[in-house]
């Protein structure tokens, strides 16, 4: 069904004279938000009190947690790596909450470009983490190089989640605000 869909739309797209740009340009944006409302059925609400995302402060805790735990735990790299290893499991979850807190604080057409933003940042993240198995793989047995390799990871974490946070906390003031637009263009205040 969304197959033929996708045809028509194309088809439609396409069998407007180029001699119309205005007209179809305009067909075009109505086509492809009707596209988007079909492929992303859900609706975007901008309801702040279901927008729950971890606060900078908050995710500062993690990283001390984590912290705490390495000063505690430095007799061994092992031990070392655990923690970092603890910290980007909480780390996940707080990216896994500011995605799901941006559905209601972004449109639809931004929502689905922030989670194709985060799929690609997923396979980043793999693509990495296969590099550093390969590249580590016959020198961990000190568990030094491991413990480079799981710190770099937990970084790279601890940016993502914060850089969300960050996304949430400036939707919510630009929405409360009334500074930018759903495109993403400021607007001045209007008295």
């Amino acid at each position: 069904m969304k197959k033929i869909i996708t045809i028509t739309i194309i088809v439609l797209i396409y069998a407007i004279p180029l001699s119309f740009p205005k007209v179809r340009n305009s067909i075009k944006k109505k086509i492809e938000n009707i596209y988007l409302n079909l492929k992303y059925p859900y609706q975007v609400e901008i309801d702040f009190s279901k927008a729950d995302f971890a606060s900078q402060d908050e995710l500062k805790k993690i990283d001390k947690g984590v912290q705490e735990c390495l000063n505690t735990n430095y007799e061994t790299d092992y031990d070392m790596m655990q923690c970092s290893l603890k910290g980007i499991e909480k780390y996940k979850i707080e990216i896994n909450r500011s995605l799901e807190a941006a559905k209601y604080l972004i449109s639809k057409k931004q929502y689905h470009l922030l989670l194709n933003s985060q799929k690609e940042w997923e396979k980043y993240r793999k693509k990495e983490d296969e590099f550093l198995k390969e590249v580590y793989k016959k020198n961990c047995p000190p568990y030094l190089l491991c413990l480079i390799a799981v710190g770099d990871k937990y970084h790279s974490y601890k940016n993502r989640a914060e850089n969300l946070s960050g996304f949430c906390g400036m939707w919510i003031l630009f929405k409360e605000k009334g500074i930018l637009d759903d495109d993403l263009n400021f607007v001045p205040f209007s008295n």
